[in-house]
């Protein structure tokens, strides 16, 4: 059984989740927490955008939906703090002032709350129906007029199938939303689809064009894994298929990227008739694995334009470290 500080750790945070946010000092971004519910920066891995979810069930879980990490209160302790159960559990029971129990075991006695399964990518015929139910940007106010804010051509994005615009009207899976809100009264119309490793399109995100800015810029879908899917141009999902166009040069080029509206930018800049043009692939947490590199043709010239700061390196780097054995790689610095 749990001893007494196990106990008294579990009540405290089992109240309100408020109550960790503050205690772990963690970030929700705009979004300001409930009683029942917080989305908060992962402490498992770094992000930009929160995506951990912390709720209540007879206790405090978290659960991340781009790493898939997450447990109990002891869980996010050992996270937050970089410790080892033991050492976690007794660092954050004299933070809130509980004495630790002489003698109490260095792991619970009692099976833990296993850790979450991984979670699925939505069901393929309601990505593809939903996809299919979007239209074109340049129909769209609100969505026009989000790509004009950010310099983004309506007309480049339909010709490429990079983004569509999601009617308010529209049927949607119970996926597509926020808090239980559907992503069309939410204000989360602008979908952008993510593709695996194959070059298959196996989900969406959603990016907020209007509504509460209080609200997340982007979303994946609800209940639903995120990590190991990247945004790809038409060529690069042709290089992720393993079908790279024939009159590709000895050495082409790859440019990766973070990010929706970064994506967004470079690949909307080229034509599918240019032959000289790059594959362009965006990067989201969690998504560059190790499939997705071993689709990069040898020799290649790959150009990582992410942010220069703690995420924009980490996605530097885990890309780069997959592919410098086999292809030349820079970084760029600033926007495209």
């Amino acid at each position: 059984m749990r001893d007494r500080t196990d106990d008294a750790l579990v009540a405290h945070f089992a109240g309100d989740v408020r109550t960790a946010v503050e205690v772990f000092n963690l970030d929700a971004g705009n979004k300001r927490p409930t009683a029942r519910s917080a989305m908060v920066l992962c402490p498992w891995h770094s992000e930009r955008s929160p995506s951990c979810h912390l709720s209540l069930s007879g206790e405090l879980v978290a659960h991340c939906h781009g790493c898939g990490r997450g447990g109990d209160v002891f869980d996010l302790a050992a996270a937050v703090f970089g410790l080892d159960f033991r050492p976690a559990k007794i660092r954050l029971a004299s933070i809130i002032g509980i004495a630790v129990e002489p003698g109490a075991p260095v792991a619970p006695a009692a099976p833990r709350r296993p850790p979450p399964a991984p979670l699925p990518y939505p069901d393929a015929v309601e990505v593809a129906k939903l996809w299919g139910s979007c239209t074109r940007i340049v129909d769209d106010a609100a969505a026009s007029a989000w790509c004009s804010s950010r310099r983004l051509d309506g007309y480049a994005l339909e010709d490429r199938d990079l983004a569509r615009a999601l009617p308010r009207g529209a049927a949607l899976p119970w996926w597509a939303s926020y808090e239980r809100q559907p992503w069309t009264l939410s204000g989360h119309r602008l979908l952008v689809p993510v593709y695996d490793a194959a070059g298959l399109m196996r989900s969406v995100r959603a990016i907020r064009i209007e509504g509460d800015e209080d609200s997340p810029k982007r979303l994946p879908p609800a209940g639903h894994r995120a990590a190991g899917l990247v945004l790809a141009d038409p060529l690069a999902r042709l290089v992720l298929a393993g079908e790279a166009r024939a009159s590709w040069p000895a050495k082409p080029r790859i440019i990766v990227c973070e990010g929706e509206p970064d994506f967004l930018t470079w690949a909307s800049r080229f034509s599918d008739a240019d032959e000289a043009a790059p594959a362009v692939l965006g990067v989201l947490s969690g998504a560059w694995t190790l499939d997705h590199a071993a689709k990069i043709p040898d020799g290649g010239h790959v150009l990582i334009d992410t942010d220069h700061d703690q995420a924009g390196d980490k996605y530097a780097a885990a890309v780069a470290s997959s592919l410098e054995a086999r292809c030349t790689v820079t970084r760029s610095k600033g926007a495209p």
